[in-house]
Formats: C-alpha cells, sequence, structure tokens
C-alpha cells in the first residue's frame, strides 16, 4: 500500500464489513492519508448519510453534521478528511445526485457494499479514464475484478504466506526491484500502445493474405486432381458428358476422406467415433 501511494496511485477500500471495522483495518495497513484537522490529533473520518432533504457529510465520531454533499467539491474534502460510504448511501446517492459517480476516487472508503455496488464503484471510475486495479479474495468480489482494468484475486492454499508478519520481500528488495523497473511516461507508453497495434493490424492482414494464398493453391490442387480423374475415366471408355461429374465426385470423396482422418488424429477417441459414424452413412446421398 505504501509503494501505490508513493507511486501517486489513490488506494481506497470496498469491503462488505461495517464501517468501524472497515476504518480501523484500513489504519491498521495505511490507506488512510487524510491530514489532521486544525483541532484534532488525528484526521477526522466523515461519514455520508441520506437526509429528507438531500445528503450530508457527518462526523463518524461524534455525529455531527459537517457539510452538505456536493460532487464538485469531494476531491477538496478528500484532501483534509477520510471520506466514507456505505452501501445504502452509495446506491441513493448514485440515483438522486448527479456526478456522484463521476468523483468516486475521492472516496477512501467504502463499507456495506454488496457485490453488485463494488461492481458499479469500478465501472464508475474507469468511465473517468481512469485505470484501476482491483484486489479482492471472494466470490462476491469476482464481478469488480472483472470489470477492473487489471483483476487480482487472491487465492487459498497458500500456507502462512498470506497472514504472515514477516514480509515477502524485504524493503532493500523492494527498493532494488523498484529500481529495475523503467520509468515510462504516460506519453511514452500510448506511443509504445499504438505501434503495437499498428503491428498486431500488420500481422493481422498478413495472416489473411496467407490464408488467402493457401486456399487459392488448395483450389488449384483440387481443380488439377479433377482434370486428372477425368482424362482417366475417358481413357477408360467413359462417356464424356458424365466424366466430369464422377471425376469431381471421386476427388471430393477422397477429400473427405483425408479430412475426417485428419480430424480423427487431432481429435482423438470422440472425433474418431464421429468419423466411424459418418463412414456408417456412406452412400445415403447416392
Amino acid at each position: 500500500v505504501e509503494m501505490l501511494r508513493r507511486g501517486n496511485h489513490g488506494v481506497a477500500m470496498i469491503t462488505g464489513d461495517n464501517a468501524l471495522t472497515a476504518l480501523h483495518i484500513a489504519a491498521e495497513v495505511g490507506i488512510i492519508n487524510a491530514k489532521p484537522s486544525s483541532n484534532s490529533s488525528k484526521p477526522t473520518s466523515l461519514s455520508l448519510r441520506a437526509k429528507d432533504d438531500g445528503f450530508a457529510w457527518e462526523d463518524v465520531d461524534t455525529g455531527a453534521e459537517h457539510s452538505p454533499l456536493k460532487p464538485s467539491t469531494l476531491h477538496d474534502l478528500s484532501a483534509s478528511h477520510t471520506l466514507l460510504v456505505s452501501g445504502s448511501a452509495f446506491k441513493a446517492a448514485a440515483e438522486r445526485v448527479p456526478g456522484f459517480l463521476d468523483h468516486l476516487e475521492s472516496i477512501t472508503i467504502f463499507s456495506r457494499m454488496a457485490p453488485d455496488d463494488k461492481e458499479q464503484v469500478i465501472r464508475a471510475i474507469n468511465r473517468t479514464g481512469r485505470a484501476t486495479l482491483m484486489c479482492g479474495d471472494g466470490a462476491n468480489d469476482v464481478g469488480a475484478l472483472k470489470c477492473a482494468t487489471v483483476g487480482v484475486a487472491l487465492l487459498s492454499g497458500f500456507g502462512a504466506m498470506n497472514t504472515t508478519n514477516k514480509p515477502l520481500v524485504s524493503i532493500e528488495d523492494q527498493a532494488r526491484i523498484s529500481a529495475l523497473v523503467p520509468r515510462v511516461t504516460l506519453e511514452e507508453a500510448r506511443v509504445q500502445l499504438e505501434k503495437d497495434r499498428k503491428e498486431y493490424a500488420e500481422a493481422m492482414e498478413k495472416a489473411k493474405a496467407q490464408n488467402k494464398e493457401q486456399s487459392r493453391l488448395h483450389v488449384d490442387k483440387i481443380r488439377q486432381e479433377i482434370e486428372k480423374e477425368t482424362e482417366k475415366i475417358v481413357a477408360e471408355g467413359g462417356n464424356n458428358l458424365s466424366a466430369a461429374f464422377w471425376a469431381t465426385y471421386n476427388v471430393m470423396q477422397r477429400q473427405r476422406l483425408e479430412q475426417q482422418k485428419k480430424t480423427a488424429d487431432r481429435g482423438g477417441a470422440f472425433a474418431a467415433y464421429v468419423s466411424s459414424m459418418a463412414a456408417k452413412t456412406e452412400g445415403l446421398h447416392e
């Protein structure tokens, strides 16, 4: 979390737990980063509450009303306060307050969130043009994981790796790894992306041209086989009128049998069974 914040990434918590539990855990892991207010030794946490005449932020500790909800002021408010929104308040504000979903990056903690609520948060932040990384460890996180630019699923089965207090990577190693990672500006990333897209498009066009040429060669090969088969049937005393038909029939039969064999070789027992069933129906088309 500290390295993400040092890299100028916004870090927030979206959880199904209640607000006080979420605040405690956020403080423990360093997600809360609001500056202390002028008359307090600790940052003030504000929770959004729905009222009859709108929405207001209130102090989590005292319950006193702080200010009405104005989406345009969320960024400035988050600079000196930890903003917390519950699932019920989130749903109501998303429906009734225009522009609320456009400023969710200013909210630090989302508590009592249902799976659909988590997904809506990620989708809303994505729509603002930001890149999102969602980290989740449960089935209720799947929707949000799939919507995020990067979804990181924490799986079980790693013993004490997820619970040990000993860091898996030392601070020194973290610094050394960070130094090895090249610094790339947004403009450089865009240039590289455009280059990759161009190369991909060129590769696709080349593949299409190759497939087209292979198809043409295959058709020419079949045409030559039909011509040879026609000459063979005529040489054996066949009727000129029907020779072309039977030549085409014989060549296509051979092509069909070759294709059946290839399918059986590639597909194993099931494909072989299908191929044998097709063979049993041999002659029905005649």
